[in-house]
């Protein structure tokens, strides 16, 4: 006859366990008094000897120079910004241009007509920097051609004649106050215009016809233009402005009239839209900014900076990363 109740054995098992555990954790932890080296006694002769430290985590991070950046078919961006932090930033411009209509001719000779003027316009989308500092943009006439298939970095220059044809000054003391010029018609605002030489005027006049015929003959013979920044003028903070170049209202427009009729005058309108060149150029001086103590001494630098137009950015590294795992 079984005496003992169904239960018993399983109760029994249960307490021989942990009287085994209890030996165990109380030899171990009696067993050894130093813990700095708890396990180390009981380790094969030799077996230590691949261990070694491996810094993983260290982290290196500095101020370095921005690599030039593809800046064709870019935004329109002219002006320039000059600060204590980054020094002087300045972008600038180069355009060419299409024809309005790929059958325009003149019904005379180009001799007998006069130029009354020649206008480029563009009209400003938005503003960076103080709308305070009134921003007067020069233009001149590109002695290398540019093209619309081309690929062009930012660091890129281009031939440019050394007198101007013309400027144009722009001020506004925010984007809010360029929205408004824009749709109230009460101001009657239809963009920057740039008055240029009429020499200008002839030289596309003289061509037409004669040296171009359509839109390719015509950006190999008239180049483009290039706008940038007044030189020699100094700013507090200093502006850069975004313009549009495609619309009704933008582009080079030539007024001219025929010597026989000089009360009627005549236009011709050179475009600006996807289908022809645009090329920003960016430049930075950091001399005397704070940009400049980190370039020239990254270790002993607390701040990291990052800026736009292929200025300067921040290089963050994990040097020793790749040794994790390889030992």
């Amino acid at each position: 006859m079984n005496i003992f109740p169904p239960t018993l054995f399983p109760q029994r098992f249960v307490f021989r366990q942990a009287v085994v555990f209890l030996v165990l954790v109380s030899s171990v932890f009696t067993g050894c008094k130093d813990d700095n080296v708890l396990g180390l006694e009981v380790q094969p002769e030799g077996s230590l000897d691949r261990l070694q430290f491996l810094d993983t985590f260290t982290i290196e991070a500095r101020t370095i120079k921005g690599e030039a950046q593809r800046s064709s078919q870019f935004r329109t961006l002219v002006g320039v910004l000059n600060n204590d932090v980054f020094g002087r930033s300045e972008s600038a411009m180069f355009l060419n241009f299409r024809l309005e209509s790929e059958n325009f001719s003149l019904e005379h000779p180009a001799s007998e007509y006069t130029i009354d003027s020649v206008v480029l316009t563009i009209i400003p989308r938005e503003l960076y920097g103080n709308g305070a500092d009134a921003l007067p943009i020069e233009a001149f006439l590109l002695e290398e051609q540019i093209y619309i298939d081309s690929i062009y970095q930012s660091n890129r220059d281009f031939r440019v004649d050394e007198i101007p044809l013309g400027e144009a000054q722009i001020q506004f003391n925010s984007n809010e106050a360029i929205q408004q010029a824009l749709t109230d018609s009460a101001q009657n605002y239809n963009g920057l215009h740039f008055k240029l030489d009429n020499d200008l005027g002839s030289f596309i006049l003289n061509g037409m016809g004669t040296e171009f015929y359509n839109t390719q003959q015509l950006q190999s013979y008239f180049k483009g233009i290039k706008l940038q920044t007044k030189t020699g003028v100094t700013f507090d903070k200093g502006v850069i402005y975004d313009f549009a170049i495609e619309g009704l209202n933008t582009g080079l427009f030539v007024y001219y009239h025929h010597k026989e009729t000089p009360e009627e005058q005549l236009e011709f309108k050179l475009e600006m839209g996807s289908t022809t060149s645009r090329i920003a150029q960016f430049s930075h001086d950091v001399v005397g900014s704070m940009v400049q103590s980190a370039l020239d001494s990254p270790q002993n630098h607390d701040y990291l900076f990052v800026q736009g137009m292929s200025g300067v950015k921040s290089l963050i590294e994990i040097p020793y990363l790749d040794e994790f795992g390889a030992k």
